[in-house]
């Protein structure tokens, strides 16, 4: 760290043009004294400043990323099907809209549009809709946003034609439109 001159700075006199010492007592800009502690405290200052707009930078773009659901959204998947957030509770972490399923597998639900409600804790999502009044389903994702894009495994259950609850899983991409 550069020094500081606490008492005295060298300082050229201006009636006679020759080197001398100031006293602490000047306080004007004008003066040696401070002029060179204005000077080294600016040169001092130069490094943390850039480290704090990089901080600054980092955390913003990290912190944009991390929110890009937002009230109205509308997300499309892999399979065609439309996830829209119609409701964010920023307090609780919640959200709540409709998913309109366009999947196949499942032709009584295609088009049919059923509530979802999720969470979302920083850039970690997850939500549920239940497909029971059109085909006997629920499925939960689970996954990351970042950006435009949500990745996630989903874990859907559906009854079977013996009444039996049966497992499908894989995974899914989410993409805002």
């Amino acid at each position: 760290m550069p020094t500081v001159p606490i008492f005295h700075a060298p300082c050229h006199d201006r009636t006679s043009g020759k080197l001398r010492r100031r006293k602490k007592e000047l306080t004007a800009i004008t003066s040696c004294f401070t002029l060179t502690v204005y000077i080294e405290l600016r040169r001092m200052l130069v490094v943390p400043r850039l480290i704090c707009g990089l901080f600054t930078v980092l955390f913003t773009a990290s912190f944009s990323q991390a929110q890009t659901l937002t009230e109205g959204s509308l997300w499309k998947n892999t399979k065609n099907s439309l996830l829209l957030i119609t409701k964010i509770d920023t307090t609780k972490n919640i959200f709540g809209g409709t998913f309109v399923n366009y999947a196949t597998g499942f032709p009584q639900c295609v088009g049919v549009g059923v509530p979802v409600s999720g969470e979302i804790n920083g850039s970690d999502v997850k939500f549920v809709a239940n497909f029971a009044p059109c085909s006997k389903t629920i499925t939960v994702w689970k996954g990351t946003i970042s950006g435009s894009t949500i990745a996630t495994t989903y874990d859907l259950r559906y009854v079977d034609v013996n009444y039996d609850i049966q497992p499908d899983t894989g995974s899914d991409t989410f993409t805002k439109q």
